[in-house]
């Protein structure tokens, strides 16, 4: 891993003046805010792998991650290529958004203390990444906005964090396309999982990240569940081949928690606690083809109404 970090710091610093061109006038400044950013942040990857701290390790990359996501909004305003045409009705994201899950553990457990109160509730901000998986992304935003993870009761396996969306906001047989983007492709590749235990393809956004979010498997080979999402938990010391994830390269991964696992709150979550409310917080005017019954962002979830009245 330590490899593929100094090759993209050499791509970050050496190609400086290519991975600006393509940004409007008006954005350069900014543009090139978030390249410096990436590459200070690449720079302490490439120590952190150096001295194998894996936790922190996890984190660099969320964060540069986020940052690349960042710089290509300034490079390209829409998304640099089409979705198939078959696939053209459905809620797609142009770009990226930010949303908040708010947290609740089950009754009488908490988070611990912070700021000296001890608290049962946290949020969690996830970044979702509609360059790479415009599909995915755009369908977990329009759920979000529906409010169908609201009141959302959690399940942990081995590996993630399962949400389940509850029983009668979503038809749960519904389905997506499997969307997964090779890194070395220009645009998603759809109902073709990667073959990444061969050695031969990497996503470009890689499952193996503790915080990573994805959609869990469809019924049918090639899909991926409508509704159904999950957070992976990963563990390096469980990995396959190159520190991967068994399963990477098999998931509709869309986007990473970027607040609220360094926190320590994300690793405390487990099965009983719940989705109090899931909020988008920007980037909706990013979304293409969203349903006109779309519940307003600031929608009382009814879990949330019923602790307010306790």
């Amino acid at each position: 891993m330590g490899d593929n970090v100094k090759s993209s710091l050499a791509v970050v610093r050496d190609r400086k003046d290519r991975l600006l061109e393509p940004v409007p006038a008006s954005a350069a400044a900014a543009a090139e805010e978030t390249r410096a950013e990436l590459e200070q942040l690449l720079l302490e990857l490439t120590d952190i792998a150096g001295a194998q701290d894996v936790e922190r390790f996890d984190r660099g990359v969320a964060m540069a991650l986020d940052a690349t996501s960042r710089l290509r909004v300034y490079q390209a305003p829409g998304l640099p290529f089409d979705v198939p045409r078959k696939y053209d009705a459905l809620p797609r994201l142009t770009g990226r958004a930010v949303i908040d899950l708010t947290v609740r553990k089950a009754p009488g457990q908490s988070f611990g203390f912070v700021n000296g109160d001890e608290t049962n509730t946290a949020t969690l901000r996830v970044v979702v990444d509609g360059y790479n998986a415009p599909i995915t992304a755009g369908n977990f935003v329009e759920n979000v906005r529906r409010g169908v993870y609201n009141g959302t009761g959690l399940k942990k396996s081995e590996t993630a964090l399962l949400a389940p969306p509850p029983p009668g906001k979503v038809d749960p047989s519904a389905s997506l396309p499997l969307e997964v983007k090779p890194l070395d492709d220009y645009e998603p590749r759809y109902r073709s999982p990667l073959n990444v235990m061969g050695a031969e393809e990497l996503p470009t956004l890689p499952l193996s990240v503790n915080g990573s979010l994805a959609m869990a498997r469809g019924a049918e080979d090639g899909t991926s569940s409508a509704s159904q999402f999950f957070i992976y938990q990963f563990d390096k010391r469980s990995a396959g081949l190159g520190g991967l994830a068994f399963e990477e390269g098999e998931f509709s991964v869309f986007g990473y928690v970027v607040q609220g696992e360094e926190e320590g709150f994300l690793s405390q979550l487990g099965t009983g606690d719940t989705i109090v409310r899931a909020k988008v917080v920007s980037g909706v005017e990013k979304l293409v083809n969203g349903g006109k019954d779309a519940e307003p962002d600031d929608a009382e979830a009814p879990a949330e109404a019923e602790a307010a009245r306790e």
